[in-house]
């Protein structure tokens, strides 16, 4: 399955399972690896709804791309979104537990095709519930026998592998994620940072750095704002019938 490129950019920007930080953080108090553990399971992000607008910008060693993108979510059913540059609709995605679809406005061009076609394009291995998760900003809560090292300064530090992945994890006093470091087979990496917690609980500011399994690097920063939680919004998404299907 051929994905388009303009897409591809923006939906490795979201999996990437968000620039500034504050420079305060809530400081880590010693506890155990249960205690952390358990405050790190309930900080974890309950929701039905989930909608936000993002500010994008991506900077590669070929290319660079910004542009704004809404999002909307129905938990375990759906995920909507589109990408826009200088007001302009360039694309528009929904995606399914089985299905995906995504529209190119300015070429008249579709794609579809099943949720399993679409990670294996990204050489992920990711379920629905886990795609929503990076995208809402939960992230994996390891297993007590899955920790390697762990240890508390400023901040909780925890080094895990869970599945295929590696992970280093730097988390603060009331168990937000600030720091990480993600490591995949294909020796893929995301470095980054989390910031601007607001009172609603959620990163606003993220900043990425990825490295590609050939070594090149890449850069991204995030800044989410109408961040809203359990709001119902409208949803939609059609497909022209003048568009011609991508093979």
């Amino acid at each position: 399955m051929q994905v388009h490129f303009n897409f591809l950019i923006f939906f490795g920007l979201l999996l990437i399972l968000s620039c500034s930080t504050q420079k305060e953080w809530p400081k880590a108090k010693k506890q155990s690896l249960e205690e952390v553990l358990a405050g790190i399971e309930s900080a974890q992000r309950d929701y039905n709804w989930f909608s936000a607008k993002a500010r994008i910008k991506f900077e590669g060693e070929e290319m660079r791309l910004g542009g704004r993108a809404n999002i909307r979510m129905i938990k375990d059913s759906l995920i909507w979104m589109n990408f826009k540059k200088l007001s302009i609709e360039g694309s528009r995605a929904l995606i399914r537990q089985d299905s995906f679809w995504i529209v190119y406005r300015l070429d008249d061009l579709y794609e579809s095709g099943t949720y399993q076609e679409l990670m294996e394009a990204y050489d992920l291995d990711l379920t629905f519930r886990e795609l929503q998760d990076l995208i809402v900003g939960n992230y994996p809560v390891a297993q007590e026998n899955e920790v390697e090292r762990f240890k508390t300064k400023k901040t909780h530090q925890l080094y895990f592998s869970s599945g295929q992945n590696q992970y280093e994890f730097s988390v603060d006093g009331r168990y937000q994620l600030r720091d990480f470091i993600i490591r995949d087979i294909y020796n893929r990496q995301v470095i980054g940072s989390y910031g601007d917690y607001q009172n609603d609980g959620f990163a606003h500011d993220k900043s990425l750095e990825l490295i590609m399994e050939d070594g090149t690097r890449g850069s991204v920063t995030l800044n989410l704002s109408s961040v809203e939680f359990d709001i119902p919004k409208s949803i939609k998404f059609e497909v022209p019938s003048h568009y011609t299907k991508l093979p």
